[in-house]
């Protein structure tokens, strides 16, 4: 079936365009955030005091956020043409509510209240998705095995940023 005719076509393409465009704010911040960092890094480099262990801790720790960001900025990057794979709707067991989850290559949370907006493909309640039937299921995490209802497994084509299948 193509995916304009799919029921759901019009739900899942606003939510891939929210995702897209969320992905693409959050890569321009990220960017600029980098920006600021290199500029940080490139000062401490020239002007490192070897009498003076902050200066090298600041430096260490001011890198370590560069790492960080551009490995988000690459993540976003892939965002940015395929933000996600796969979704299931899971409710669990004694809650009211029913989590839409989107599944892909990373997660995404928004910055303001950490609400999940792609969850990791490795991540345990992912295994939803890989392992669980419509009906009961449950998945394992830290906290221990997590039951509930599976109501829905779908799995998306997206190609730069377009919703196919």
């Amino acid at each position: 079936m193509a995916a304009e005719k799919h029921p759901a076509y019009g739900e899942e393409f606003e939510r891939c365009r929210y995702t897209l465009d969320y992905a693409a704010k959050a890569l321009e911040s990220a960017l600029e955030k980098k920006a600021r960092i290199d500029k940080n890094v490139d000062y401490m480099k020239k002007h490192l005091s070897t009498d003076n262990s902050q200066s090298y801790i600041d430096l260490m720790v001011n890198a370590s956020i560069q790492d960080s960001l551009t490995l988000k900025i690459r993540n976003l990057i892939t965002a940015k043409s395929r933000p996600y794979f796969a979704r299931v709707d899971f409710k669990e067991n004694g809650s009211r509510s029913m989590e839409k989850l989107y599944i892909g290559k990373m997660s995404l949370a928004r910055e303001e209240d950490q609400q999940i907006i792609i969850v990791d493909w490795r991540a345990p309640i992912a295994n939803l998705y890989y392992e669980g039937r419509l009906g009961e299921a449950n998945y394992s995490c830290p906290d221990g095995n997590i039951e509930g209802e599976l109501f829905l497994k779908r799995q998306f084509s997206i190609d730069e940023g377009v919703l196919n299948e």
